[in-house]
């Protein structure tokens, strides 16, 4: 599709003829526009003013155009009074941000800041493993992206623009962007040219884009992995505000709504005091998914559980491989509370898990205490010998994960109850898992009798217990909304299948395709039933009936009217149509996702192997029974070279025997010479003697 193109109109902000005339000298400087000609190669005006080329001496290779378009978004946002700072992430000898800041100072603007992000050492290396986009955009060869934080704040001082109100953020985006001090934003423009980069700066900034705002995209027309990250998130996101091309290559967009839940799922609630939308972290990636993938598909709930109760104090008991740790872990340090965090577990293994060795927690300490070793703390210990680290009522939040029999998960809660706060929440997963002798869902049968609950039944399933008197308010209307609990876990369960896909996409250690496809098929084969069981029409309203039944005034309410039936029956109908296309959309997510079509090229790829494999032991066969036809004729030629050695043995014998004979016949002839020889020796002494 092609996109509409930008065109420069000014937006007046009492934009005075020597405003004009200072801004336009400066994209003329910044571009080395003034002094071109001294450069070689020659200078190109068309290339220039497209930014179609590696300047040797200005500031920015952005172009004329692009530099336009950053005028023309910044004094909108201006004009409009759109709150926020700016930044570009990405900024080479730092021109876009020197144009921001003068923009700023020609305008007499004394409240905004102008953040300058980049490594100043150039681009990182690809990381496929994660941004498979990235494969074959190594960058780092080119020396000259890499300039360094000095000589950017110098460029800055040359123009007179090096003040308080210009930020300069270094170090890899992945590190700086999502602790950066920044409240607000206004305009962002995004220069990082990779898919991990481009996504990066969205991923952390664009949520702090105020309405109204702008996001400009420079590689977006020159970088397939650029526009692929671009397009992933806007869909993630649902974000449909049109995109406008600026030039070859860069784009731009201005934000008309605030952030929606993911892919524009359509909720089939209307009106609800719980609005799982309202916590935005469920839609982040977890940083550490393993082949332990149990607990995948509850990580989007840990995230917003994490934002409802805000704990002092978590806890988990049984934390194996470290998965739904680190989630809770990643949600602590992305809200930036002051939680202190603690995993207590043998890690020697158990009854359902196994004995496994040490390697699996010497791994996991080594990422914990990498990433949150500064607030969490691994308890390598039982269960029970761990109580004595904690005082009575300080835990707000416990997630019990260990052993799995009835026996164990009661002993485990209400021996950790008395430590429980009044805020206090237990977590408790497996409890939809019947099989051997797990146990989960008898004590939770008993824990729904008790306190206040809520379930989810997919991902063989999460309890959430209410144990605490005082529980925070979020997690009032959480437990209160019981008739849009459906819904809600609805909604967390089409979260958590976008992160079980993930886990698998990554391939981790420990799960072959082979394993992935009942998973997924159970998926697919869910949201087809259930697109099959509201796929009826509603049967229409039945006349007759009384419609005003119940109709009355409340009472302070002056000119309501209560609902009558046929009101009901009109949002009935609407829900059900709400349903009806929710699911279909979500069957059309499946069945498009990227996963369930590798999966379906899996299964042909296999089938064409397996036809493969059959011809090639359909030929191995034939040389069989050719090779046991050459072993027959051999064991024959055997059988009949075995009876003439036998006869050869058999004349050898012989022949052994009638030399002998011989031998015996001239040792008899030798004597026999012998006794001549003595006669004839005797003979001539006697004719010798004289007569």
């Amino acid at each position: 599709m092609r996109l509409p193109t930008f065109r420069w109109t000014r937006r007046s902000v009492a934009q005075s003829p020597a405003v004009a005339l200072y801004l336009d000298l400066m994209k003329r400087s910044l571009t080395n526009w003034v002094y071109g000609d001294f450069e070689s190669p020659p200078f190109s005006p068309d290339a220039r003013r497209e930014g179609n080329d590696w300047p040797p001496f200005a500031h920015t290779m952005t172009g004329l155009k692009r530099l336009d378009n950053l005028q023309f978004c910044v004094e909108d946002v201006l004009t409009r009074n759109v709150p926020g700072d700016l930044i570009e992430t990405g900024v080479w000898r730092g021109g876009a941000t020197i144009f921001m800041k003068a923009i700023l100072r020609a305008y007499g603007v004394q409240d905004r800041n102008v953040w300058v992000a980049d490594s100043f050492q150039g681009l990182p290396p690809p990381n496929v493993e994660l941004y498979p986009a990235d494969q074959g955009a190594d960058l780092t060869v080119y020396k000259e992206l890499a300039i360094p934080l000095d000589e950017v704040r110098a460029n800055f001082e040359r123009y007179g623009l090096l003040d308080d109100h210009v930020r300069f953020l270094k170090g890899w985006f992945r590190d700086t962007l999502e602790h950066a001090p920044i409240q607000q934003l206004a305009v962002m423009r995004l220069d990082g040219d990779l898919y991990e980069s481009t996504m990066d700066g969205l991923r952390y900034l664009y949520p702090k884009l105020a309405v109204g705002g702008y996001v400009i995209i420079d590689d977006y027309g020159c970088m397939a992995c650029c526009r692929q990250a671009v397009q992933d998130y806007r869909r993630t996101h649902n974000i449909h505000d049109p995109i406008t091309a600026i030039d070859w290559t860069g784009v731009y967009w201005q934000r008309t709504t605030p952030q929606r839940g993911f892919r524009g799922v359509r909720r089939p609630w209307l009106v609800t005091s719980f609005n799982p939308e309202e916590y935005g972290l469920a839609l982040e990636t977890p940083q550490r998914l393993t082949d332990m993938s149990p607990w995948h598909m509850h990580i989007p709930f840990a995230f917003a559980l994490i934002q409802m109760v805000r704990p002092k104090c978590l806890v988990e008991l049984g934390t194996h491989k470290g998965d739904s740790y680190s989630a809770f872990c990643q949600a602590v340090m992305t809200l930036g509370l002051e939680t202190r965090c603690y995993a207590v577990d043998s890690w020697d293994g158990d009854i359902h898990t196994n004995q496994y060795d040490a390697s699996v927690y010497e791994e996991l300490k080594a990422y914990h205490d990498a990433h949150y070793g500064s607030f969490s703390t691994l308890i390598r210990s039982l269960f029970d010998d761990a109580l004595d680290h904690f005082a009575d009522g300080t835990i707000d939040l416990l997630h019990i994960d260990g052993t799995h029999t009835y026996d164990a998960v009661r002993h485990d809660f209400e021996l950790w109850l008395p430590k429980m706060s009044r805020t206090g929440i237990v977590i408790l997963h497996d409890i939809a898992e019947h099989q051997q002798d797990f146990g989960v869902w008898r004590w939770w049968k008993e824990l729904k009798n008790r306190y206040t609950t809520f379930e989810f039944l997919f991902g063989h399933g999460l309890g959430v217990v209410a144990v605490g008197d005082n529980i925070p308010d979020q997690m009032r209307m959480f437990f209160a909304d019981q008739q849009h609990a459906p819904a809600t876990e609805h909604y967390f369960s089409m979260l958590g299948q976008r992160v079980a896909s993930l886990g698998e996409q990554h391939r981790l250690p420990g799960r072959q395709p082979a394993d992935v496809e009942p998973d997924v098929r159970h998926g697919h084969d869910y949201l087809v039933a259930a697109k099959r069981a509201v796929g009826h029409t509603v049967p229409p309203f039945p006349r007759g009936v009384d419609t005003t039944a119940g109709h009355r005034v409340a009472t302070g309410s002056p000119g309501w009217k209560a609902p009558t039936l046929e009101d009901r029956y009109r949002d009935l109908l609407t829900k059900h149509q709400q349903l009806q296309l929710y699911l279909t959309e979500q069957l059309e997510t499946v069945e498009n996702s990227v996963l369930f079509r590798e999966m379906d090229r899996n299964v042909e790829e296999l089938k064409a192997t397996v036809q493969e494999r059959t011809a090639w032991a359909q030929g191995l066969d034939a040389e069989l029974t050719r090779a046991r036809a050459v072993i027959a004729e051999l064991g024959a030629l055997v059988q009949e070279r075995t009876a003439w050695a036998q006869g050869l043995d058999a004349e050898l014998v012989h022949a052994r025997a009638v030399i002998a004979g011989l031998e015996a016949l001239v040792q008899e002839r030798t004597a026999w010479a012998q006794g001549l020889d003595a006669e004839l020796v005797h003979a001539r002494a006697v004719i010798s003697k004289p007569q």
